[in-house]
């Protein structure tokens, strides 16, 4: 079980509480919650398909009826908008 998530160097720590969360309820981080919450609907939803639900990207795919480089792209996507706007907070 992952019990916490570092999603930039130590920076911004996301706590998972169970097997299925929603993620974006256990930030505890302001900042961090406010950015998350400006990311758009496709993003949001794989970021908690993969950090809340733990899937594989190659799952989440084919939920999303959509190509896992895509997916990859998207997470990648979603995570640098996190990082550059929490890092510009600062």
């Amino acid at each position: 079980m992952l019990d916490y998530l570092s999603v930039t160097q130590e920076q911004l720590t996301i706590v998972n509480e169970g097997e299925s969360s929603n993620i974006f309820e256990l930030v505890v981080d302001e900042a961090l919650y406010k950015i998350l919450m400006k990311l758009g609907k496709k993003e949001k939803e794989v970021i908690q398909l993969i950090l809340g639900d733990q899937l594989k990207q190659i799952e989440i795919a084919r939920i999303l009826n959509e190509s896992p480089q895509n997916i990859a792209k998207t997470k990648k996507k979603a995570l640098m908008k996190i990082r550059k706007q929490y890092e510009k907070r600062g």
